[in-house]
């Protein structure tokens, strides 16, 4: 059971870690700068 628990946990963990890493990159590409801020936004209130 612990262990099933750790695995889930490594997942969700590792699935955010992804999420940001996209966000990250996308924010690069954009030349926007309103559309950077908003995404950091966003990215700071997922650290959360």
């Amino acid at each position: 059971m612990e262990i099933a628990l750790l695995l889930i946990f490594a997942h969700f963990e590792r699935a955010a870690r992804y999420k940001r890493y996209i966000y990250y990159v996308r924010s690069l590409g954009e030349q926007n700068p309103l559309d950077v801020q908003d995404r950091d936004a966003r990215t700071s209130l997922n650290t959360l």
